[in-house]
Protein backbone atom coordinates (compact mmCIF):
# COMPACT_ATOMS: atom_id res chain seq x y z
CA UNK A 1 0.00 0.00 0.00
CA UNK A 2 1.30 2.99 -1.30
CA UNK A 3 1.17 6.60 0.49
CA UNK A 4 3.13 8.94 -1.81
CA UNK A 5 2.02 11.93 -4.16
CA UNK A 6 0.48 9.87 -6.88
CA UNK A 7 -1.55 8.10 -3.80
CA UNK A 8 -2.23 10.41 -1.54
CA UNK A 9 -5.37 12.02 -2.59
CA UNK A 10 -7.06 8.07 -1.35
CA UNK A 11 -5.51 8.81 2.07
CA UNK A 12 -6.97 11.89 2.45
CA UNK A 13 -10.51 11.23 4.11
CA UNK A 14 -8.60 8.78 5.91
CA UNK A 15 -5.98 11.30 7.74
CA UNK A 16 -9.14 13.60 8.36
CA UNK A 17 -10.72 11.04 10.13
CA UNK A 18 -8.18 10.08 12.30
CA UNK A 19 -7.29 13.79 12.98
CA UNK A 20 -10.63 14.50 13.46
CA UNK A 21 -11.42 11.69 15.62
CA UNK A 22 -8.25 12.47 17.71
CA UNK A 23 -8.54 15.80 18.65
CA UNK A 24 -12.42 15.12 19.71
CA UNK A 25 -11.25 11.87 21.75
CA UNK A 26 -8.94 14.81 23.45
CA UNK A 27 -11.13 17.05 23.72
CA UNK A 28 -13.82 15.01 25.90
CA UNK A 29 -10.75 13.49 27.87
CA UNK A 30 -9.82 17.13 28.49
CA UNK A 31 -13.31 18.29 29.56
CA UNK A 32 -13.97 15.32 31.51
CA UNK A 33 -10.89 15.67 33.31
CA UNK A 34 -11.21 19.33 34.32
CA UNK A 35 -15.26 18.42 35.59
CA UNK A 36 -14.02 15.46 37.71
CA UNK A 37 -10.66 17.03 38.77
CA UNK A 38 -8.28 13.78 38.12
CA UNK A 39 -7.22 12.44 35.02
CA UNK A 40 -9.75 9.67 33.90
CA UNK A 41 -8.81 6.33 33.76
CA UNK A 42 -10.28 3.02 32.24
CA UNK A 43 -12.99 3.16 33.73
CA UNK A 44 -14.56 6.70 33.42
CA UNK A 45 -17.16 6.68 30.70
CA UNK A 46 -14.61 8.62 27.80
CA UNK A 47 -12.13 5.91 29.13
CA UNK A 48 -14.52 2.76 28.50
CA UNK A 49 -15.48 4.68 25.00
CA UNK A 50 -12.42 4.66 23.87
CA UNK A 51 -11.12 0.66 25.07
CA UNK A 52 -14.68 -0.49 23.22
CA UNK A 53 -13.64 1.39 20.70
CA UNK A 54 -9.93 0.37 20.51
CA UNK A 55 -10.43 -2.83 20.75
CA UNK A 56 -13.50 -3.32 17.99
CA UNK A 57 -11.25 -1.46 16.03
CA UNK A 58 -8.18 -4.12 16.46
CA UNK A 59 -10.32 -7.02 15.55
CA UNK A 60 -11.18 -5.09 12.22
CA UNK A 61 -7.63 -4.85 11.70
CA UNK A 62 -7.10 -8.62 12.40
CA UNK A 63 -9.93 -9.60 9.96
CA UNK A 64 -7.21 -8.33 7.53
CA UNK A 65 -5.24 -11.21 7.38
CA UNK A 66 -8.31 -13.90 6.55
CA UNK A 67 -10.09 -11.07 3.81
CA UNK A 68 -6.63 -10.99 2.03
CA UNK A 69 -6.44 -15.17 2.36
CA UNK A 70 -9.90 -15.55 0.83
CA UNK A 71 -10.77 -13.56 -1.58
CA UNK A 72 -13.78 -15.00 -2.68
CA UNK A 73 -15.06 -12.98 0.17
CA UNK A 74 -17.06 -10.02 -1.76
CA UNK A 75 -16.74 -7.62 1.11
CA UNK A 76 -15.16 -3.93 0.38
CA UNK A 77 -12.06 -4.05 -1.64
CA UNK A 78 -8.93 -5.25 -0.71
CA UNK A 79 -7.85 -2.01 -1.25
CA UNK A 80 -9.94 -0.54 0.85
CA UNK A 81 -9.26 -2.69 3.41
CA UNK A 82 -6.05 -2.30 3.41
CA UNK A 83 -5.96 1.82 3.93
CA UNK A 84 -8.57 0.97 7.00
CA UNK A 85 -6.13 -0.76 7.99
CA UNK A 86 -3.49 1.41 8.03
CA UNK A 87 -5.16 3.77 9.95
CA UNK A 88 -7.67 2.81 11.68
CA UNK A 89 -4.57 1.55 13.06
CA UNK A 90 -3.30 4.48 13.92
CA UNK A 91 -6.18 5.97 15.62
CA UNK A 92 -5.65 3.12 18.35
CA UNK A 93 -2.56 4.84 19.05
CA UNK A 94 -4.17 8.37 20.72
CA UNK A 95 -7.25 6.11 22.17
CA UNK A 96 -5.41 3.47 23.67
CA UNK A 97 -3.08 6.11 25.64
CA UNK A 98 -6.67 7.59 26.63
CA UNK A 99 -8.06 4.91 27.64
CA UNK A 100 -4.93 4.05 30.33
CA UNK A 101 -4.93 7.22 31.71
CA UNK A 102 -1.04 7.75 30.81
CA UNK A 103 -0.57 4.99 33.48
CA UNK A 104 0.82 1.12 32.51
CA UNK A 105 -1.23 -0.04 35.14
CA UNK A 106 -0.64 -3.79 36.57
CA UNK A 107 1.24 -6.68 34.99
CA UNK A 108 -1.79 -7.53 32.38
CA UNK A 109 -2.11 -4.25 31.25
CA UNK A 110 1.66 -3.45 31.09
CA UNK A 111 2.05 -7.14 29.13
CA UNK A 112 -0.87 -5.68 26.93
CA UNK A 113 0.98 -1.92 26.24
CA UNK A 114 4.13 -3.63 25.08
CA UNK A 115 2.43 -5.99 22.80
CA UNK A 116 0.90 -3.05 21.79
CA UNK A 117 3.84 -0.77 21.38
CA UNK A 118 5.59 -4.02 19.26
CA UNK A 119 2.01 -4.61 16.73
CA UNK A 120 2.16 -0.88 16.13
CA UNK A 121 5.99 -0.69 15.47
CA UNK A 122 6.05 -3.63 13.35
CA UNK A 123 3.14 -2.66 11.63
CA UNK A 124 4.87 0.63 10.68
CA UNK A 125 8.31 -0.58 10.17
CA UNK A 126 6.33 -3.00 6.95
CA UNK A 127 4.61 -0.28 5.54
CA UNK A 128 7.74 1.67 5.46
CA UNK A 129 9.49 -1.18 3.73
CA UNK A 130 6.33 -0.83 1.48
CA UNK A 131 7.11 2.33 0.24
CA UNK A 132 10.86 2.50 -1.11
CA UNK A 133 11.81 -1.76 -1.54
CA UNK A 134 9.72 -2.69 -3.96
CA UNK A 135 11.02 0.78 -6.00
CA UNK A 136 14.24 -0.14 -5.12
CA UNK A 137 13.88 -4.23 -6.70
CA UNK A 138 12.43 -2.34 -9.81
CA UNK A 139 15.37 -0.14 -10.64
CA UNK A 140 17.92 -1.83 -9.28
CA UNK A 141 17.05 -5.54 -10.22
CA UNK A 142 15.60 -5.44 -13.93
CA UNK A 143 15.55 -9.22 -14.06
CA UNK A 144 13.56 -9.65 -11.29
CA UNK A 145 11.10 -12.64 -11.72
CA UNK A 146 8.72 -14.15 -9.03
CA UNK A 147 10.31 -15.32 -6.03
CA UNK A 148 8.85 -18.31 -5.78
CA UNK A 149 10.51 -19.59 -9.25
CA UNK A 150 13.56 -18.00 -8.79
CA UNK A 151 15.49 -21.67 -8.61
CA UNK A 152 12.89 -22.90 -11.98
CA UNK A 153 14.25 -20.00 -13.80
CA UNK A 154 17.92 -20.35 -12.77
CA UNK A 155 18.03 -24.15 -13.46
CA UNK A 156 17.04 -22.77 -17.33
CA UNK A 157 19.85 -20.04 -17.24
CA UNK A 158 22.48 -23.37 -16.30
CA UNK A 159 20.47 -25.60 -19.10
CA UNK A 160 20.85 -23.03 -21.48
CA UNK A 161 24.85 -22.16 -20.26
CA UNK A 162 25.39 -25.96 -20.59
CA UNK A 163 24.45 -26.32 -23.65
CA UNK A 164 26.49 -23.01 -24.74
CA UNK A 165 29.09 -24.56 -23.55
CA UNK A 166 29.14 -27.89 -24.59
CA UNK A 167 29.19 -26.55 -28.28
CA UNK A 168 31.49 -24.45 -27.96
CA UNK A 169 34.17 -26.91 -26.33
CA UNK A 170 33.36 -29.52 -28.49
CA UNK A 171 31.83 -31.58 -25.55
CA UNK A 172 28.64 -34.27 -24.75
CA UNK A 173 26.26 -32.52 -22.47
CA UNK A 174 26.90 -35.60 -20.08
CA UNK A 175 30.61 -34.22 -19.61
CA UNK A 176 29.60 -30.84 -18.28
CA UNK A 177 26.31 -32.32 -15.91
CA UNK A 178 28.65 -33.58 -13.49
CA UNK A 179 29.10 -29.68 -12.34
CA UNK A 180 25.39 -31.16 -10.64
CA UNK A 181 26.94 -33.71 -8.17
CA UNK A 182 30.01 -31.70 -7.61
CA UNK A 183 32.39 -34.17 -9.83
CA UNK A 184 34.07 -31.67 -12.02
CA UNK A 185 35.75 -31.56 -15.29
CA UNK A 186 39.55 -31.43 -14.57
CA UNK A 187 42.60 -31.95 -17.25
CA UNK A 188 45.91 -32.15 -16.62
CA UNK A 189 48.28 -29.41 -18.50
CA UNK A 190 48.70 -30.05 -21.95
CA UNK A 191 46.54 -33.22 -22.11
CA UNK A 192 43.01 -31.53 -22.88
CA UNK A 193 40.77 -33.84 -25.24
CA UNK A 194 38.29 -32.29 -27.07
CA UNK A 195 35.74 -34.27 -29.29
CA UNK A 196 35.20 -33.03 -33.06
CA UNK A 197 31.83 -32.30 -33.50
CA UNK A 198 30.10 -30.84 -36.10
CA UNK A 199 28.22 -27.22 -35.45
CA UNK A 200 24.96 -27.35 -32.92
CA UNK A 201 22.23 -25.51 -32.63
CA UNK A 202 21.48 -23.86 -29.60
CA UNK A 203 19.03 -22.12 -28.14
CA UNK A 204 19.63 -19.35 -25.59
CA UNK A 205 17.73 -16.51 -23.59
CA UNK A 206 19.70 -13.84 -25.42
CA UNK A 207 19.17 -10.31 -22.65
CA UNK A 208 17.16 -7.15 -23.70
CA UNK A 209 16.37 -4.24 -21.61
CA UNK A 210 13.69 -1.92 -22.24
CA UNK A 211 13.61 1.27 -19.51
CA UNK A 212 14.09 -0.35 -16.11
CA UNK A 213 12.31 -3.77 -17.26
CA UNK A 214 14.90 -6.95 -18.66
CA UNK A 215 13.41 -9.58 -20.14
CA UNK A 216 15.04 -12.85 -22.44
CA UNK A 217 14.06 -13.28 -25.94
CA UNK A 218 14.94 -16.67 -27.32
CA UNK A 219 17.13 -16.97 -29.68
CA UNK A 220 18.45 -20.30 -31.67
CA UNK A 221 22.17 -20.25 -32.87
CA UNK A 222 24.13 -22.03 -34.92
CA UNK A 223 27.64 -22.47 -32.67
CA UNK A 224 30.89 -24.14 -33.87
CA UNK A 225 33.43 -25.77 -31.87
CA UNK A 226 36.40 -23.71 -31.16
CA UNK A 227 39.94 -25.11 -30.43
CA UNK A 228 41.95 -24.43 -27.26
CA UNK A 229 38.76 -24.31 -25.67
CA UNK A 230 39.20 -26.44 -22.25
CA UNK A 231 39.42 -23.57 -20.11
CA UNK A 232 35.92 -22.55 -20.26
CA UNK A 233 34.62 -26.05 -19.36
CA UNK A 234 36.93 -26.00 -16.64
CA UNK A 235 35.78 -22.86 -15.23
CA UNK A 236 32.13 -23.50 -16.25
CA UNK A 237 32.04 -27.04 -14.22
CA UNK A 238 34.20 -25.31 -11.72
CA UNK A 239 32.53 -22.39 -10.85
CA UNK A 240 29.95 -20.50 -13.39
CA UNK A 241 27.77 -23.92 -13.13
CA UNK A 242 27.34 -24.17 -9.31
CA UNK A 243 26.58 -20.02 -9.03
CA UNK A 244 24.12 -20.61 -11.46
CA UNK A 245 22.47 -23.73 -9.58
CA UNK A 246 22.69 -22.68 -6.28
CA UNK A 247 23.73 -19.26 -6.13
CA UNK A 248 26.58 -19.80 -3.38
CA UNK A 249 27.08 -16.46 -1.66
CA UNK A 250 30.49 -17.73 -0.65
CA UNK A 251 31.60 -18.04 -4.87
CA UNK A 252 33.55 -15.33 -6.18
CA UNK A 253 30.71 -14.83 -9.22
CA UNK A 254 28.17 -13.45 -5.98
CA UNK A 255 30.93 -10.17 -6.19
CA UNK A 256 29.92 -7.70 -8.59
CA UNK A 257 33.69 -6.55 -9.00
CA UNK A 258 35.12 -10.24 -8.52
CA UNK A 259 32.71 -11.68 -11.02
CA UNK A 260 34.23 -8.79 -13.92
CA UNK A 261 38.01 -9.50 -12.68
CA UNK A 262 37.24 -13.29 -13.37
CA UNK A 263 35.48 -13.18 -16.26
CA UNK A 264 38.18 -10.45 -17.70
CA UNK A 265 41.48 -13.25 -16.82
CA UNK A 266 38.75 -15.77 -18.69
CA UNK A 267 38.63 -13.81 -22.02
CA UNK A 268 42.36 -12.88 -21.67
CA UNK A 269 43.14 -16.59 -21.50
CA UNK A 270 40.93 -18.00 -24.43
CA UNK A 271 40.52 -17.16 -27.98
CA UNK A 272 38.80 -13.77 -28.54
CA UNK A 273 36.40 -16.12 -30.33
CA UNK A 274 35.14 -17.44 -26.78
CA UNK A 275 34.35 -14.17 -25.86
CA UNK A 276 30.71 -13.61 -27.46
CA UNK A 277 30.39 -17.05 -25.30
CA UNK A 278 32.22 -15.30 -22.24
CA UNK A 279 29.56 -12.15 -22.36
CA UNK A 280 26.59 -14.62 -22.55
CA UNK A 281 27.84 -16.62 -18.94
CA UNK A 282 28.53 -13.34 -17.75
CA UNK A 283 25.24 -11.82 -18.15
CA UNK A 284 23.48 -15.00 -16.53
CA UNK A 285 25.82 -14.57 -13.42
CA UNK A 286 24.52 -11.29 -13.07
CA UNK A 287 20.64 -12.27 -13.34
CA UNK A 288 21.57 -14.85 -10.78
CA UNK A 289 23.36 -12.19 -8.75
CA UNK A 290 20.28 -9.86 -9.43
CA UNK A 291 17.74 -13.04 -8.00
CA UNK A 292 19.97 -13.44 -4.63
CA UNK A 293 19.49 -9.67 -4.18
CA UNK A 294 15.48 -9.99 -4.34
CA UNK A 295 15.73 -13.16 -2.62
CA UNK A 296 17.09 -10.71 0.16
CA UNK A 297 14.83 -8.17 -0.45
CA UNK A 298 12.08 -10.62 -0.69
CA UNK A 299 12.70 -11.57 2.98
CA UNK A 300 12.81 -7.76 4.25
CA UNK A 301 9.74 -6.82 2.57
CA UNK A 302 7.47 -9.72 3.90
CA UNK A 303 9.61 -10.83 6.78
CA UNK A 304 8.17 -8.11 9.12
CA UNK A 305 4.93 -9.95 9.01
CA UNK A 306 6.71 -13.19 10.81
CA UNK A 307 6.55 -10.74 14.09
CA UNK A 308 3.70 -8.37 13.28
CA UNK A 309 0.82 -11.40 12.58
CA UNK A 310 1.74 -13.36 15.60
CA UNK A 311 1.79 -10.64 18.05
CA UNK A 312 -1.26 -9.58 17.23
CA UNK A 313 -2.83 -12.97 17.45
CA UNK A 314 -1.42 -12.79 21.41
CA UNK A 315 -2.63 -9.17 21.47
CA UNK A 316 -6.29 -10.15 20.67
CA UNK A 317 -6.56 -12.93 23.11
CA UNK A 318 -4.89 -10.60 26.29
CA UNK A 319 -7.53 -7.99 25.70
CA UNK A 320 -10.12 -10.46 25.81
CA UNK A 321 -8.57 -11.94 28.90
CA UNK A 322 -8.38 -8.32 30.04
CA UNK A 323 -11.86 -7.20 29.45
CA UNK A 324 -13.06 -10.39 31.27
CA UNK A 325 -10.35 -9.27 34.26
CA UNK A 326 -11.53 -5.93 33.94
CA UNK A 327 -15.34 -7.05 34.18
CA UNK A 328 -14.80 -9.22 37.15
CA UNK A 329 -12.99 -6.90 39.01
CA UNK A 330 -14.54 -3.77 38.47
Amino acid sequence: MLIDRQHISEHCAWLVLVVVASLSAAAWYAFHGFATGQLPGGASAPGLVFGVVSGAIMLFEFLLWPRKHFRVWRVGMVKTWLRAHIWLGLLTVPLILLHSGFAWGGQLTTILAWLFIAVIASGIFGLIMQQWLPKLMLDQLPAETIVSQIDNVAQNLYAEAEQLVAAVCGLDLEELSASRTGEFITSAPGNETEATVGPRYVTIGAVRQVGNLQGRVLQTQVIEQIPGSQPLASAFTQDIAPFLIGGSEHSPLADPGKANNYFQRLRTALDPQTHETIVVLESYCDQRRQFNRQRRLHRLLHGWLLIHLPLSIVLIVLMFIHVFMALKYR
